[in-house]
């Protein structure tokens, strides 16, 4: 058992400094870093038991050490863990924004299009929505939801799609050649202004693994959200990315993709957020990873974004691997719809002094 503990505990202080020297050096070490969090919280214990019965300071030094950095590195989601409260929100167009991935397998969707309708949400988001699932959501969906953009991709049975109350345009879609299309932009009408949305879908780190390697992967999947990410910066106007990215807090590209945007889990979540693996060989499980997420330019444009409530759905009904996302959240309006507002809501004062 002795030994068996310092083989465990040496390989996670490998790992470790391996993460922080080099990050996602190639496909393999990325896999590996994908589940930083459960290592480390597996390592703080492992490496102080095997340390003990060598020297008690290396091993004080070791569990004050590593704890320290777990905390420092995972406060947000420890935050998250306890029961929160919604924000007070800023002024502004409220939406709710509901991101699901559906999984790409034929099967009936009555089920979970009704949860899907349950949530009420102003805006639904899509990930792998084959041609099946457009045409039974095409046909659900209509009477509720006037907007509608489907992109399915036959020959990997992929897609992604976009579902509103609220008119878009399409006014941009991303694909690699010979792959399937990872990130579909709208631009949505609010009352308050336009904004930008995105649903992404980021290539898998299993997508053809034999033919391709997890390091061509790893790159490719890094390539797409830098694509994204500089077609966001571009655009002065209030933008929300959200879907499946196939990566977690512990890979490079989150760290690049939070210091550029904000993690709306981080605003306004309950609980831990994790939404990947929810199913395991056919059975429902607890999901252990968060690959599915919302990003938004935060206060970083004229007009801001602010997530007051989000969580991840564990709902059996809707028979996919991934659990939805579902967020509150708040657009700020341009100067000129809030004059007009402002206008409107004093002509709505006087005249009810009139009448009186």
């Amino acid at each position: 058992m002795k030994r068996l503990i310092d083989f465990f505990a040496g390989s996670i202080v490998l790992w470790l400094a391996l993460w922080r020297l080099v990050g996602d050096a190639n496909g393999w070490l990325a896999l590996a870093n994908a589940w930083a969090f459960w290592l480390l919280l597996k390592g703080v214990p492992l490496g102080t038991v095997a340390l003990w019965r060598r020297s008690k300071v290396l091993a004080l030094l070791w569990a004050v050490g590593a704890g320290t950095f777990f905390v420092g590195r995972y406060r947000p989601l420890l935050a998250r863990l306890r029961p929160s409260y919604p924000r007070e929100p800023i002024a502004g167009d409220r939406l709710k924004v509901v991101s699901a991935n559906l999984l790409n397998e034929s099967r009936n969707l009555d089920e979970p299009t009704q949860a899907l309708l349950d949530l009420d949400a102003d805006l639904l988001l899509f990930q792998e929505c084959i041609q099946s699932h457009c045409e039974q959501l095409e046909c659900t969906l209509a009477q509720r939801y006037a907007y509608r953009a489907w992109v399915p991709y036959l020959p990997s049975n992929m897609g992604l799609g976009i579902v509103s109350r609220l008119p878009f345009a399409i006014t941009g879609i991303w694909q690699d050649i010979g792959l399937e299309p990872y990130a579909l932009r709208a631009e949505v009408a609010l009352p308050g202004g336009p904004f930008d949305v995105y649903c992404i879908h980021f290539i898998s780190p299993n997508h053809q693994i034999r033919r391709w390697g997890p390091t061509r992967l790893l790159r490719t999947r890094e390539q797409q959200i830098r694509t994204v990410l500089r077609e966001i910066q571009s655009r002065q106007r209030p933008v929300i990315i959200a879907g499946d990215w196939n990566s977690t807090e512990g890979a490079d590209s989150y760290r690049w993709t939070s210091a550029q945007l904000v993690d709306g889990w981080h605003e306004g979540g309950d609980g831990p957020g994790w939404t990947w693996q929810r199913l395991l060989l056919g059975q429902d499980v607890p999901p252990l990873l968060r690959l599915d997420y919302l990003f938004h330019t935060g206060m970083t444009r004229p007009r801001a974004v602010q997530v007051t409530k989000m969580q991840s759905l564990r709902d059996p009904r809707i028979g996919s691997d991934h659990c939805p996302i579902v967020a509150d959240l708040v657009v700020t309006q341009t100067q000129r719809a809030q004059t007009q507002r402002a206008q409107t809501q004093r002509a709505q004062t006087q005249r009810a002094q009139t009448q009186r």
